[in-house]
């Protein structure tokens, strides 16, 4: 057998352990893998020399703001800020002008992220009202997943903010319809999960009692905002026999909920990301709106108790809501400033540091990186896994590297973010893309159009 690439003498990783051997790829997928005697002939070996090599990294959760609002980000930039940090699929929220709401914009956008992207992407559609006739259409031309944003209340923010503007979020109605109609097709619902009756209302007596400090905005979205919400979603599940999904988990109560709903047989699952774990309420004084985020960043406790959720399997996926914005945007007022920060570069690299601290042993980071966000939205085994069978997207990783992470070297188009000056242990050495190697040492060597489109139909 001739094949294209043998990465030899890895430390070939998954949730289940650590394996010497190679892996063989032909066609972009992995055709063998094993301790081979022989070596079958490859127009390109590469030696890992005892090193990791782990499965490309999903992320569940980013903005890249194709089309619309590339002054943010686009395709391009944010796909490039992934592969250096090693992710190789990402699922793009609809949140761009216009909005990912039917077959034509649906694919307006496939095509832009064809021509742009250098990795694998998704994309989200809008549980929203008026979209019960548009969901199945958009499930045949290849939808990733529906995500229902509790969060979008126009209100909230002014000018500027994509995901705001021009639809209404669905009331259980129309969120029963349409999860009954993902059940059927076995896709999840990704939630934000924030009671916007209740942040209103906080919000209103915050501001008329004058307060701007930074605390503000998490005392406007406390955790049993998170909870009441979640408890609405999974009541919406249960009914309807869908998965839900709870995008950026940010509180210790609603880690309970989870792991309560959970053992009581209901089908859920969360992601937690670095913002949330990394940060808490002590930072505000020195970052500002750099860590406005929704739902916000809330207390100490509750950033340790998402790192342990993530660490001992409670949290089952790790994903940045990776949203850009203008420098102009984050510098409004503290009311005023739009939320979200960048992270899909930093992501994994993060996690190798605490791999290296022994905080997180490396099996456990291809679980909630790679492999459980591709079982729990029905790539796998094509994605998340090194496997006979599946496609190339793999990651070498040099656990000796020490680096410090710098606003000014980071890929995407918004150069702010708040790990800035942040010394890591461990960089994704090289990174490929079905096959095609796209990054190396962070810098990008490949070209845009080696990813697929991926979604739960695996129609690509």
């Amino acid at each position: 057998m001739t094949v294209d690439l043998i990465i030899k003498n890895a430390q070939i990783v998954s949730p289940r352990g650590v394996q010497p051997g190679s892996v063989a790829v032909k066609d972009g997928v992995i055709a063998a893998i094993g301790q081979f005697e022989f070596l079958p002939e490859a127009a390109q070996i590469v030696d890992a020399d005892g090193q990791f090599l782990i499965p490309g990294g999903i992320d569940l959760h980013v903005h890249f703001r194709d089309p619309g609002l590339t002054y943010k980000e686009d395709f391009s930039t944010g796909s490039m800020a992934a592969a250096a940090g090693g992710v190789t699929t990402v699922f793009d929220m609809p949140n761009c002008e216009p909005k990912t709401l039917s077959v034509e914009t649906f694919e307006a956008k496939r095509q832009i992220a064809a021509e742009k992207c250098y990795i694998n992407y998704g994309l989200y559609t809008y549980l929203a009202d008026g979209m019960q006739d548009h969901i199945e259409p958009l499930i045949d031309a290849g939808l990733a997943g529906v995500k229902w944003d509790m969060d979008a209340v126009p209100e909230e923010y002014p000018q500027g903010y994509g995901s705001y503007r021009g639809y209404e979020v669905a009331e259980n109605d129309a969120a029963l319809v349409i999860a009954r109609i993902c059940a059927g097709h076995g896709y999840n619902i990704g939630v934000h999960a924030e009671d916007m009756a209740m942040v209103r209302q906080l919000r209103k007596e915050l501001q008329e009692q004058g307060r701007t400090d930074f605390r503000a905005h998490m005392e406007s979205r406390p955790d049993y905002v998170e909870v009441s919400a979640m408890e609405r979603a999974f009541r919406i599940g249960d009914i309807t026999g869908c998965h839900i999904h709870i995008h950026h988990l940010s509180s210790a109560a609603g880690l309970a909920l989870l792991k309560q709903r959970r053992t009581a047989g209901s089908a859920v699952s969360a992601e937690a990301g670095p913002t949330w774990m990394f940060f808490s309420a002590d930072d505000y004084e020195k970052f500002g709106a750099l860590i406005r985020v929704t739902p916000p960043v809330k207390e100490k406790h509750d950033a340790e108790a998402l790192w342990e959720g993530l660490v001992d399997g409670s949290i089952e996926c790790y994903a940045t809501d990776h949203a850009p914005h203008s420098l102009e945007e984050k510098q409004r007022n503290w009311w005023q400033a739009l939320p979200g920060t960048i992270g899909v570069e930093t992501s994994i690299p993060l996690l190798l540091d605490k791999v290296n601290k022994g905080e997180m042993t490396i099996e456990r980071l291809v679980e909630v990186s790679s492999e459980n966000p591709a079982r729990i939205y029905s790539l796998f085994p094509r994605k998340g896994t090194i496997s006979v069978g599946a496609d190339a997207d793999l990651v070498l990783i040099d656990m000796e590297r020490t680096w410090t992470i710098k606003n000014d070297e980071v890929h995407s188009k918004n150069h702010f973010t708040p790990f800035d000056g942040w010394k890591v242990k461990g960089m994704p050495g090289m990174v490929w893309v079905n096959g095609h190697l796209v990054a190396k040492n962070r810098v990008i060597v490949g070209q845009p159009g080696h990813g697929f489109l991926v979604n739960p139909k695996r129609d690509w």
